[in-house]
């Protein structure tokens, strides 16, 4: 089975076209001559651009089981080439499982090339760090932002219920009475826990089946 360029769905490799939106399926026609068409020249490949394959976490002819992983192996009671995406939360996504080993390798071929491009973009920038927990020192870092954050807000949500009582308070003498009172309750929490479930976020490009 192999997924559609168009819709991502999955088809059958010998479809002429995508049972579901109608695209055209054409297997040979989407690597170039130049292109690497076994494991072994997508390697080579790999080691002429420079980058580690480690370091753009690819692992090629290796089941790898970690999270955050793109690779490419063959099976060997079926002699199969699986082509995956280990997701961030840990599950695996196959992207092409078959005998054509061309095939298999140009999938991997076109996300390798997309994945070099961001790291020559920012070659500082790790995809999988972004899902590990952060550290003490990064949380004591962001807390002083967050607590200054929630200061601003809280001054001026004191400062528009002193605006409304000022405008909206009944004279004095009036039939609510000098000695009426008036009570507010705060939504905002001092002593409040700060979450970091969202820490790091991006474009979700892990968590997608590729």
């Amino acid at each position: 089975m192999v997924r559609c360029t168009f819709c991502d769905n999955l088809m059958r490799e010998t479809d002429l076209n995508c049972p579901f939106c109608g695209t055209p399926h054409d297997p040979a026609g989407r690597s170039a001559p130049s292109a690497p068409q076994t494991m072994y020249e997508l390697r080579k490949f790999a080691e002429t651009v420079g980058i580690s394959l480690e370091r753009l976490h690819f692992h090629l002819g290796e089941d790898y089981k970690g999270r955050c992983a793109f690779g490419i192996y063959r099976d060997e009671k079926s002699g199969n080439y699986v082509v995956y995406k280990n997701k961030d939360n840990g599950k695996r996504a196959i992207r092409y499982e078959g005998p054509d080993e061309a095939y298999a390798v140009n999938e991997l071929y076109q996300k390798l090339k997309e994945r070099i491009a961001l790291y020559k973009k920012d070659p500082n920038h790790d995809p999988a760090d972004i899902y590990r927990e952060p550290t003490k020192s990064e949380l004591r870092s962001e807390m002083p932002a967050s607590r200054n954050a929630f200061n601003i807000f809280f001054l001026i949500f004191l400062g528009i219920i002193a605006i409304l009582l000022f405008f909206f308070a009944p004279p004095s003498g009036s039939s609510g009475g000098s000695g009426s009172s008036y009570r507010y309750e705060s939504d905002y929490d001092s002593g409040s826990d700060y979450s970091y479930s969202d820490y790091g976020s991006d474009s979700g490009d892990w968590s997608s089946d590729w």
